[in-house]
């Protein structure tokens, strides 16, 4: 149907609107379920990027390109069946497991205009569980590279667990932090305790660079900073503008990215600095794996930029 709304400039402007007859969360279990989606680093929206750099963006998938993919993958008299396979589990698709909503229910489906997507208009992830889970993991599993002994982790657990304790941060409907004993590990953590970590982390670290590295220092407390950003901007408490969007998702991918890749060259450094002068207490540090398997932002800013 077509109606005329006012626009920002409050000009009367005719648009075109689409009936909303269903709405779904596509959460891990989901996504794996209905979907046929790979794993935990799969992404509906965007391929997984084979670039070296984590500055390097990923192409935007195509509905018509995956569909031939699971034709291809799924014929056995095909030579290419190997190749597409490969290319289904790169870009996050289990081609064992398809999804038969395009199949069952295409006439269903509301399509865009010149939009090839594809879960035309179904699949998009909750700000909780496709932003806050994320962002934390990444970052945990920054800090728990990072060369430090065991009297230090069981410092920073008692300073989380302390702050907890004290009541002293609280959520924006009132509600305190839940009690967290550690820091590196996620066993019973919901979504929701993966987001208030994020923001006890600088009070955690200190205002001083007593536990953590000097050159670990800044570039751990930029990448928190810029995580608690996208996580507030997604909560909808206030409206935000478009260049306001610009700084907070689209530079802060770089600078969230920016500043693990530099995290995890200087855990290596750290590490092989460590074992040549106490080459028994600590081990060789591994050359880090130059193609790294995050998940780009970019169905991120599309989901949370409305």
């Amino acid at each position: 149907m077509t109606c005329r709304l006012l626009n920002i400039r409050n000009q009367d402007i005719k648009r075109l609107l689409f009936p909303r007859l269903a709405a779904m969360n596509m959460d891990q279990p989901e996504a794996q379920k209905f979907f046929g989606l790979q794993n935990k680093t799969s992404c509906s929206k965007c391929r997984r990027r084979t670039g070296y750099s984590a500055f390097r963006s990923a192409s935007e998938q195509r509905g018509s390109q995956v569909h031939r993919l699971y034709a291809i993958a799924n014929n056995t008299a095909s030579r290419h069946n190997k190749n597409a396979q490969n290319k289904l589990k790169r870009w996050g698709f289990n081609f064992q497991r398809r999804c038969c909503l395009t199949d069952v229910c295409d006439k269903l489906l509301v399509r865009l205009p010149n939009q090839d997507e594809v879960y035309p208009c179904v699949d998009y992830r909750d700000s909780m569980h496709g932003l806050g889970i994320f962002i934390h993991r990444v970052i945990m599993e920054a800090l728990a590279e990072m060369p430090l002994q065991a009297p230090v982790k069981r410092t920073l657990d008692q300073r989380l667990a302390y702050i907890g304790q004290s009541r002293f941060l609280r959520e924006p409907c009132g509600k305190t932090y839940r009690v967290q004993r550690t820091m590196f590990g996620e066993a019973g953590m919901t979504a929701k305790d993966r987001s208030c970590v994020i923001f006890m982390l600088p009070h955690v670290l200190g205002p001083t660079a007593d536990i953590l590295p000097e050159r670990l220092r800044l570039p751990t407390l930029s990448a928190i900073a810029t995580a608690q950003l996208m996580i507030i901007s997604s909560r909808g408490l206030r409206k935000y503008t478009e260049s306001e969007f610009t700084e907070i998702f689209d530079r802060g991918f770089l600078k969230l990215f920016g500043a693990l890749e530099f995290i995890r060259e200087c855990n290596y450094t750290l590490r092989n600095e460590l074992h040549n002068r106490y080459p028994n207490k600590w081990k060789a540090a591994t050359k880090p794996s130059r193609k790294r398997k995050y998940i780009l932002l970019l169905f991120l800013i599309r989901c949370y930029r409305c």
